[in-house]
């Protein structure tokens, strides 16, 4: 069933507008609304309306529909993959990835080894060296279609890019990703852009999730503020605070809206009529109920067609009079669409919660009665409950607060622990058949309703590997999987640990890194384990003396050394790394003898 689009023609015209490319730096555009009510939905309509009709590349970047996509990496990567389809070109962003990539996995880009996003270049970048001749370099990247030379030549990171780390060249990237689509839109537009005269779209929808999830957002700002002739469009559910917070950066360059209100009445009566709720009493009715709420509305008119599929009689007021009074409206309305449906699809629907998304045949998978899948599938997908996933190729998510209230009822199911056991070991197959990451954080997510321990240990496993080979977008994704509900202390404070940790290698800004100090801090001071108290005191140390907090960061060196010693002795590796992290503050400090004093201990141990 297609959801109509109302109410929202006034924004739908904004964007008109706005997509016209003049030749004049564009404002960052900013929707907001709270949730249901309707944001998704108008960038739904401008793609299908007017983007799709023209053949104008876009890209859209879903933090709701797709949790994984937060980190600047997977950010990047994404709207590289998308607007690659329409032949954008991105070669000093190619060129850089490909030699973040081979600096994080530790492999050389070549035909059998590299980026998925990079498939249409790869034979290209596969000759172009990554350090060495500049020259050669410029030369190779002329092939991969734009006249970079003059631009390149100047840039500082290029004569030092053998000595950058994995992080050094991840932060270069969104400037370079930012320099390319200027020079897309500016200059090289293809050819469809050059006949409709319209800018590159780039959308941010379900923005709120960065801050949500503790993300700092700041290289994500870097790029749109970089792409002033880029149609930039962020939808979220409070204004942004950008032109308070960083008045020299941002000042002018936002237009905010007016935040999206609910539906007016006649607007909900054209919505529901559209529905073919056709009763001009019901429809009042209705619009009573939900206000004019465009995700209650859409309830109400999946009920309505649950009741006249199932009954033969077309609905009337008293079918919906309970809800007159309802505390949680939501609650009441889905659970009055399940008790509409027949047995055999409201065991399915409960069933299909237990995965952060599903396909048909993971319903199969948990349906005692697999035969009947398909066409009850079919109905799913229909209802304003479920939406495709944005990533994954005919997977679908539920809504998160419909899915928060089925699991609450699949909880006390006997067959709980069972199903997320089947769960786990299809995806770990399917893991192990594709190396899809969707599918290991499926894995890790499910086995912690299974076994608590076994979970951790896999998590730690995966996830430590990512960070050391700074695939933070992997990583942060196996992190934002794991149920915090079902953690015990230890585990809350590994897996506090772990954020801790890749906050401070994935993104060092001012924000992100204050978060991973208080995790640090909770962590030193609630633990009892003198080993993982040495970790945290190390670990806290080695952040300390990145900000440059030298007296702090030597007196958590200090501390974890006293511990290490205790328990190991004075020969240990991880001591002589110790005495090493120690004469690098004292040098920081201009305490060269002392130093110097450490260093010797250090290289002691290890010959």
């Amino acid at each position: 069933m297609e959801k109509p689009f109302v109410n929202r023609i006034d924004e739908l015209k904004q964007l008109k507008q706005a997509l016209v490319y003049d030749g004049q730096e564009n404002p960052v555009l900013v929707f907001t609304g709270i949730g249901g009510m309707g944001k998704t939905a108008l960038r739904i309509a401008f793609e299908e309306q007017v983007l799709k009709p023209n053949q104008v590349p876009y890209a859209v970047l879903d933090y709701d529909g797709d949790p994984n996509l937060q980190s600047i990496e997977t950010t990047l990567r994404a709207i590289r993959r998308q607007l690659g389809r329409y032949g954008v070109r991105t070669p000093v962003y190619d060129y850089l990835y490909a030699r973040y990539f081979e600096l994080s996995m530790g492999v050389k880009v070549s035909s059998t080894n590299y980026p998925p996003e990079l498939e249409g270049v790869v034979s290209i970048l596969e000759g172009i060296p990554i350090v060495g001749n500049v020259t050669q370099i410029m030369v190779g990247l002329t092939q991969l279609g734009l006249k970079v030379k003059e631009g390149l030549q100047h840039k500082e990171w290029l004569y030092r890019l053998r000595d950058l780390e994995p992080r050094d060249v991840l932060n270069l990237l969104p400037e370079a990703l930012a320099e390319d689509l200027e020079e897309a839109i500016t200059s090289q537009i293809p050819k469809i852009l050059k006949s409709t005269g319209f800018r590159i779209p780039l959308f941010l929808d379900a923005y709120e999730r960065l801050s949500e999830s503790q993300i700092e957002d700041v290289f994500h700002r870097k790029l749109l503020l970089l792409t002033p002739h880029l149609l930039r469009v962020v939808f979220t559910r409070d204004p942004i605070p950008w032109e308070h917070d960083y008045p020299k950066e941002w000042l002018g360059k936002i237009k905010q809206s007016p935040p999206l209100e609910v539906l007016s009445q006649e607007d909900a009566k054209v919505f529901l009529q559209e529905k073919n709720v056709t009763n001009s009493d019901l429809q009042d009715h209705l619009y009573q109920i939900t206000k004019g709420y465009p995700f209650h509305l859409e309830l109400c008119a999946d009920i309505f067609k649950e009741i006249e599929d199932t009954t033969g009689r077309t609905p009337e007021n008293h079918d919906f009079q309970e809800f007159a009074d309802a505390t949680n409206l939501t609650e009441d309305l889905v659970n009055h669409l399940l008790r509409q449906l027949k047995e055999n699809e409201r065991d399915l629907m409960g069933l299909a919660a237990y995965p952060i998304w599903f396909t048909e045949e993971i319903l199969e998978v948990l349906s005692s009665v697999p035969e009947s899948v398909p066409r009850i599938f079919r109905k799913f997908i229909g209802l304003s409950m479920i939406s495709a996933h944005p990533k994954i190729p005919n997977a679908f998510v539920i809504r998160k607060e419909v899915r928060d209230l089925l699991i609450s009822h699949q909880r006390q199911e006997r067959l709980w622990k069972e199903r997320h056991g089947k769960l786990s070991n299809y995806h770990k197959e399917r893991w192990e058949e594709t190396h899809a990451y969707h599918h290991l954080t499926e894995v890790i997510y499910h086995l912690f309703y299974v076994n608590l321990d076994a979970a951790v240990v896999l998590f730690e496993e995966h996830f430590w590997n990512l960070l050391e080979n700074c695939r933070f977008g992997d990583a942060e994704g196996l992190l934002e999987t794991i149920p915090l509900d079902k953690l015990s202390d230890p585990a809350k404070r590994k897996v506090d640990f772990a954020r801790a940790q890749y906050l401070t290698s994935s993104l060092s800004s001012r924000e992100s890194l204050e978060t991973a100090k208080s995790l640090y801090r909770v962590l030193i001071a609630s633990e009892t384990d003198e080993e993982l108290l040495a970790i945290y005191l190390r670990a806290f140390g080695d952040l300390l003396g990145m900000v440059g907090e030298y007296e702090k960061a030597y007196e958590n060196y200090l501390n974890s050394l006293e511990i290490y010693i205790k328990i190991y002795g004075e020969n240990h590796l991880t001591v002589a790394r110790l005495y090493n992290s120690i004469g690098i503050i004292e040098w920081e400090k201009g305490e060269l003898d002392r130093a110097l004093d450490h260093y010797q201990k250090a290289l002691s141990i290890c010959m």
